[in-house]
């Protein structure tokens, strides 16, 4: 009686077949699961801190960060800063540098080209990640303060005005920041590993290529378009893997439920 089997050279061009598939497959399984690392740790930091600059405004009873003790300390007093910010939460350090010498940081696009990224302080959080950023003291928007309305209204595109979606911003910046959630190690790139926020007065963290975002960078820096979002996909708020350098990414990460679809 014969008995069938599979031959050597069948056996060979088999195993040839998974493993080319296994080749294709394995790096975008790999990198799938590092986006959804990356995307979790972003999600846990800033719940994390906004939890704690929430707790600041509560504690000290104020309205605004830059009048709570950390927020109203001079930029350079870093063991200031260390014992204000450690009333609320365990951080592995705190540096801070003149705000006319801001060290770069160097990073990637979202397409893969080079960003330098500029800051005045670098926060390393107790689970690794490190908040890069520079602080500013405005004024909060109030209804009474019709200056700042004003400005902000006139500056703000007439047809967007009219969308329902439109909302005067009810904080000014307190901080910018990129958060690297895994520090120094690679990617290193915009839109993966560094996400860019606009950090409220409030304590929120809105992230850069949202609507509040833009208007707060633009108020403080009178630059770009108060309405530009990560949908217009432009130079400063895109996420294109084509086209632009995905700060905008951090509006799509968290509008997807921190699910990266780019």
């Amino acid at each position: 009686m014969k008995i069938k089997g599979f031959t050597l050279a069948e056996v060979l061009i088999a195993l040839g077949i998974i493993g080319t598939i296994a080749a294709m497959t394995i790096p975008q399984f790999t990198a799938n699961v590092h986006n959804q690392a990356f995307a979790s740790k972003l999600s846990a930091v800033v719940s994390d801190y906004e939890n704690v600059f929430g707790m600041m405004l509560l504690k000290e009873d104020k309205d605004q960060l830059g009048l709570t003790e950390f927020g109203n300390t001079s930029e350079l007093a870093v063991e200031a800063k260390k014992t204000a910010l450690a009333k609320y939460t365990k951080f592995i350090d705190y540096v801070s540098h003149s705000g006319l010498n801001d060290p770069p940081k160097s990073a990637r696009n979202i397409n893969g080209g080079s960003s330098i990224l500029r800051y005045s302080w670098a926060l390393t959080t107790s689970n690794g990640a490190v908040i890069y950023g520079r602080f500013h003291q405005n004024i909060a928007y109030t209804p009474n303060n019709i200056n700042i309305v004003a400005t902000l209204l006139n500056s703000i595109n007439e047809n967007f005005l009219m969308s329902p979606a439109f909302a005067v911003p009810s904080t000014t910046l307190f901080a910018d920041v990129y958060v690297d959630v895994n520090g120094d190690s690679p990617p290193n790139m915009c839109g993966r590993d560094i996400f860019a926020f606009a950090i409220g007065e409030d304590g929120i963290f809105y992230p850069y290529g949202t609507a509040d975002a833009s208007y707060m960078i633009h108020e403080r820096y009178n630059i770009g378009s108060p309405t530009v979002t990560w949908h217009s996909n432009n130079e400063q708020y895109g996420c294109s893997t084509g086209t632009y350098n995905g700060l905008g990414c951090t509006a799509r990460l968290i509008e997807n439920n921190y699910k990266m679809d780019y």
